[in-house]
């Protein structure tokens, strides 16, 4: 049986930048059944839950709003919802390529204790 992933986003006041991460996380190789996308809205002054369920899409985030407390705290709490066998943790200003969360699978199916980095490349547009 192939490991689930669980993609934890915490974020705060970032709306068009996470739908943009949103978007790209529903157009991965893997089957939507493999994925769950957690979303921690960090007390965002307009809660961000209405951007992301407005439109049916291949993988539907769960949002939980939490009042204001960093990103450590709410990627905790990303963390405590979560059910996959591996965590992917991303920042609401990144992006990433179709078969992101296919290399992330094979990398942890290969060595399962490993913590995974990737390379990352600043967003020119920020």
């Amino acid at each position: 049986m192939s490991m689930r992933i669980s993609v934890v986003i915490a974020t705060r006041d970032r709306g068009p930048l996470l739908v943009r991460l949103i978007d790209q996380l529903c157009a991965q190789t893997m089957d939507p059944q493999d994925v769950e996308v957690i979303v921690v809205d960090d007390g965002s002054a307009e809660p961000m839950e209405p951007m992301l369920t407005g439109r049916p899409r291949r993988i539907q985030p769960r949002v939980c709003r939490i009042p204001w407390s960093g990103q450590a705290v709410a990627r905790h709490q990303g963390t405590l919802l979560a059910s996959g066998d591996i965590l992917v943790f991303l920042d609401d200003d990144m992006q990433v390529a179709p078969g992101f969360l296919e290399a992330q699978r094979a990398r942890h199916e290969a060595a399962p204790r490993a913590v995974v980095l990737g390379r990352i490349h600043p967003d020119p547009g920020l």
